[in-house]
């Protein structure tokens, strides 16, 4: 009896051995090739079988798949509204920026436009300055012999050179332009002309 109770046991192991090995063990190294060679084509096996055992009613609803995908659809979109809406925002600085820097720029070349017309006032004001001072240095020039005045014109600035010129009486003038070279005198002759 005790032989035939091993004999039914080693029988009933022997089964199970053979189904095990037979069936489960082919049945799962299956399993782990197919989930491998899915992998490798692209396809995202978790998710997949997520779906697929989603779809099944017992496990879907253990899952609660369709509630939870609305509920992270709707979190998403939410997301996917604020991302707009920041990038609508940059957008909007961004054109600010651009603006504000292309005023900045027309107010740096208005800025230097004013600076550049500070000076030539400047500059005028002061040759007013100097004419103003004129009869003294005209006085000066007329009592000054004639070569020697007309070598500081032919040096000086044009235009100093002529304001005082044209305020010389005619019989100092003429000597003076009789000192200076012909091109010079001819200069000073055209220039005195204009001016008056």
């Amino acid at each position: 009896m005790v032989g035939m109770e091993r004999e039914d046991q080693e029988k009933k192991s022997h089964l199970f051995h053979w189904i095990f090995y037979g069936t489960l063990i082919p049945l799962l190294f299956g399993i782990v090739v197919l989930v491998a060679v899915l992998s490798i084509s692209g396809i995202n096996v978790l998710e997949e079988g997520k779906k697929w055992l989603g779809n099944l009613p017992v496990v879907g609803k253990m899952a609660g798949g369709d509630e939870r995908d609305s509920q992270y659809e709707k979190r998403i979109a939410e997301l996917e509204g604020k991302l707009r809406q920041e990038e609508e925002e940059k957008e909007s600085l961004q054109k600010d920026i651009d603006r504000l820097e292309k005023e900045i720029e027309n107010l740096t070349r208005e800025n230097e436009k004013l600076q550049r017309e500070k000076e030539n006032l400047e500059k005028e004001n002061e040759q007013n300055a100097s004419v103003q001072k004129g009869p003294d240095v005209v006085r000066t020039y007329e009592k000054m012999a004639p070569k020697k005045a007309a070598a500081i014109f032919a040096a000086m600035d044009e235009k100093r050179a002529v304001s005082i010129l044209s305020q010389l009486k005619e019989e100092n003038l003429a000597r003076i332009l009789e000192k200076m070279s012909p091109q010079d005198a001819a200069k000073f002759t055209s220039l005195l002309s204009e001016t008056e």
